[in-house]
């Protein structure tokens, strides 16, 4: 008589299907309860709040992406966090990292980094996620190279995180930040306007620099050039690539040839030069018309206005008091900003300072030879008669001494 040992031997033998069978369900179980354990695990997600596929090993601290069957390493936290990967959402020990073959690691990026959906051609540029950029148009403006761009497999943009994307944006547009109330001007990249003084000398649009609200996240992914140099009106800046030179005055104001430079009394030791992309960048205006000095003999000799001609062209006529108007009928500008090579025009305020006994004269002029139109001050070089010599004094706009301004004459515009 056999045994109950022998007897279930000889059963397992006779059925070698239930065999298997018995030690695929026990298999099962035990897989079952690791996959339960370790989808209670710290750090496993929700799969309502994040993707499926970012899945780590605790032991060695590796994190990978899980598409095409295959593993695919991340192979550092610079890449985890400019892709928008979260540490939240990694499945640690997730039975795949066991089960599927290692693929191809994701490629190395950064913050700034290009890459493309090959799936539908869309580009972004990475600081912690996605940030689309919309048209070539913008790709171009902010000195994006195509040379850049790597191709990502399609199947794992599912793991990343999408950001805000790039506004569309051209050269000589704008982009705000407006985390930091930072403006920038776009010119083949990103270049900060300094401050208000700047912005304003070159005539640009507040309202339409404050309209353009750019993510803070998108601001640091796109490339920065060099800032803007701080500008005023007035200040005289040359294109280092080609020799053209500008004076600032609401824009850039092109200046014909050296001859006309030389007929507003203006300084070479006072030209500030820079390179072509930052001149290109700033706003123009309406040039200068080409001129020459003419002679100063159509004035009384010695006086204020016979001096300020011998300094600048003053192609009109009549005495000081006449110049405000008379300059104007000639076609040249006129303003209320002091800039070096203007002329300052005063009316006597009353209290004789600039009259000229005996005669019904009761206006002075004099050449400005520096200027700080952000506080208002400037410095003049005038001449009161025959029997003084010129001399020069400092001025404040608002201050007793300017008493009787009336203005300042520029120059003659396209």
């Amino acid at each position: 008589m056999m045994n109950s040992t022998s007897s279930r031997r000889r059963t397992a033998a006779a059925h070698p299907v239930a065999g298997w069978a018995l030690r695929a369900a026990v298999i099962a179980g035990i897989m079952l309860s690791l996959a339960i354990s370790f989808m209670a695990s710290p750090g496993a997600a929700s799969a309502s709040t994040c993707p499926s596929i970012i899945i780590g090993n605790r032991s060695t601290g590796a994190v990978y992406l899980d598409y095409g069957w295959q593993k695919h390493h991340v192979t550092n936290p610079a890449t985890f966090d400019a892709l928008g990967l979260r540490w939240e959402c990694v499945r640690w020990n997730d039975l795949r990292i066991y089960v599927y073959p290692t693929g191809a690691n994701v490629p190395s990026v950064g913050v700034g980094s290009l890459i493309r959906n090959p799936s539908d051609g869309r580009v972004y540029v990475l600081n912690r996620g996605l940030h689309w950029v919309p048209n070539t148009t913008t790709f171009s403006a902010l000195n994006f190279q195509w040379s850049a761009v790597l191709n990502l497999d399609s199947r794992a943009f599912a793991a990343f995180t999408t950001g805000a994307s790039v506004p569309s944006a051209s050269n000589n547009g704008f982009a705000y930040d407006p985390s930091t109330g930072a403006i920038y001007v776009i010119y083949y990249g990103l270049h900060h306007i300094p401050d208000p003084t700047s912005f304003n000398a070159l005539c640009f649009d507040w309202s339409a620099a404050l309209s353009v609200r750019w993510d803070p996240l998108v601001v640091r992914a796109v490339p920065t050039g060099s800032a803007l140099p701080h500008l005023d009106h007035g200040y005289l800046i040359r294109n280092q690539d080609d020799g053209a030179t500008y004076v600032v005055n609401c824009g850039l104001r092109h200046i014909p040839d050296a001859t006309t430079f030389s007929a507003y009394g203006w300084a070479w030791s006072s030209v500030r030069s820079y390179a072509w992309w930052m001149i290109n960048s700033m706003r123009r205006g309406s040039a200068i018309v080409s001129t020459t000095k003419p002679s100063s003999s159509r004035f009384s000799y010695g006086w204020c206005t016979w001096y300020v001609a011998e300094r600048r062209a003053v192609p009109w006529s009549g005495g000081a008091s006449k110049w405000w108007d008379n300059s104007a009928g000639a076609g040249f500008a006129r303003g209320s900003v002091p800039m070096p090579g203007a002329v300052a025009v005063f009316i006597d305020p009353g209290d004789g300072r600039y009259g000229i006994p005996g005669t019904a004269e009761n206006g002075h002029v004099a050449y400005v030879v520096w200027s700080d139109p952000s506080t208002g001050r400037f410095r003049v070089a005038e001449k009161f008669g025959p029997t003084y010599a010129a001399s020069e004094r400092d001025l404040q706009i608002g201050t007793p001494g300017t008493a009787g301004l009336v203005g300042f004459i520029y120059w003659q515009y396209r």
